[in-house]
């Protein structure tokens, strides 16, 4: 951004001329320093995704209104710019059965604890190789996220904040992860002793046969992606297994607020919009045990219709034809699902109720009724 604006007046920018810059950037691509020119220049390859192009967008539009709110722009020209909406990114997630194959074949290789939290928390990569042992409790089985190991440009490995806030969390793990950790301790332990004077401190989990921290790109291309290959499977991105976790959960049935604070997203909306296509079957099985609830209500109700007739012992009255009333007075509600039956009116007592519905050839209490006494 600075490079084209930061010599423009700040009044002079018309939503004209930002629609022109925005265009650029999604077909010329960024900006690059060409060192022999002094300029900076277009790459002419790949343009910006929408989801960067929006980025920057936020990022100029919160400027511009600081601006707006100090007086010194009337208001702010983005405020007209619409950029379109980004489409949802499709994940593909390794099946239970491509995780279990994942898993065994590297069970003898020194970083299969680190493959078993891969899949088995949803932690980012640069999360668990950011992991110290102080972070992990493993009597409890759960570590918790603080830091991300991430390549800088200039700075090599920096040890940083993960990427949110919320992504600051305690994730309590499996027995088959928490064992897989237990072990891993014990054999960095032993490379400890092999590598005397060579090892490096360093505190982290997951490290070289030195001791030094792992870099995620290097993991990536030499034990992710063989590993892969080991168990048969087809190449997928070091993320992939962060989306397999999620979508394990899911498939079992777990509540997306969970499946939210175990991935550490900000917004549960990032979680829904990402694994959408994943809910369908779990609303399949929320309605059937709904359904089961319900039969189970179905089944209370009508032993305790039973119990009221017995202990009834005739208080009904009738107080019209096909009308009986009882001295205390009851509410029922109307049959779920619109299913037909018998006219239920205020003040019907149980036992008309089910005189009622055996009139009607119904099953008595195939209806869940509610019941409640009426305080007047």
């Amino acid at each position: 951004m600075l490079p084209e604006w930061k010599a423009a007046p700040l009044a002079s920018p018309r939503p004209s001329d930002l629609r022109a810059w925005f265009d650029g950037l999604r077909t010329g691509g960024r900006l690059k320093y060409d060192k022999e020119s002094r300029e900076w220049l277009r790459s002419g390859t790949d343009g910006l995704s929408v989801d960067s192009l929006r980025y920057v967008r936020t990022i100029m539009h919160q400027a511009l209104d600081m601006a707006v709110e100090d007086g010194m722009l009337a208001r702010n020209p983005l405020a007209a710019i619409r950029l379109p909406q980004a489409r949802p990114r499709q994940v593909e997630p390794l099946t239970a059965s491509e995780v279990r194959r994942l898993l065994a074949a590297s069970g003898s290789h020194r970083l299969h604890a680190f493959f078993a939290l891969v899949l088995l928390t949803g932690a980012r990569a640069g999360e668990l190789l950011g992991l110290r042992w102080d972070d992990c409790d493993l009597k409890a089985g759960a570590p918790t996220i603080r830091h991300s190991l991430q390549r800088v440009k200039g700075q090599g490995l920096v040890l940083g904040a993960p990427k949110t806030p919320a992504s600051q969390r305690r994730i309590d793990l499996p027995q088959g992860a928490v064992h897989a950790l237990r072990e891993h301790r014990k054999a960095q332990i032993s490379e400890r002793w092999d590598a005397g004077p060579l090892w490096q401190e360093t505190g982290f989990v997951f490290t070289s046969e030195v001791g030094k921290p792992l870099d995620e790109s290097n993991v990536y291309k030499r034990i992710w992606l063989p590993m892969l290959a080991k168990a048969g499977l087809p190449p997928r991105r070091l993320h992939d297994g962060r989306h397999s976790h999620a979508s394990l959960l899911l498939d079992q049935g777990a509540n997306p607020k969970v499946v939210q604070e175990r991935l550490g997203h900000a917004d549960i909306r990032t979680t829904l919009q990402l694994y959408a296509h994943l809910l369908p079957g779990a609303q399949r099985r929320e309605a059937d045990k709904l359904d089961a609830m319900l039969a189970e209500q179905d089944e209370d109700t009508g032993a305790a219709d039973a119990r009221a007739r017995r202990t009834d012992g005739g208080a009904a009255q009738n107080k019209g034809p096909g009308c009986p009333r009882s001295a205390g007075p009851l509410c029922f509600a109307r049959p779920l699902f619109g299913h037909s039956g018998p006219a239920v009116h205020r003040g019907h007592s149980l036992e008309a109720l089910v005189c009622l519905e055996l009139e009607a050839g119904i099953e008595p209490a195939t209806y869940a009724l509610r019941v409640r006494r009426s305080a007047d």
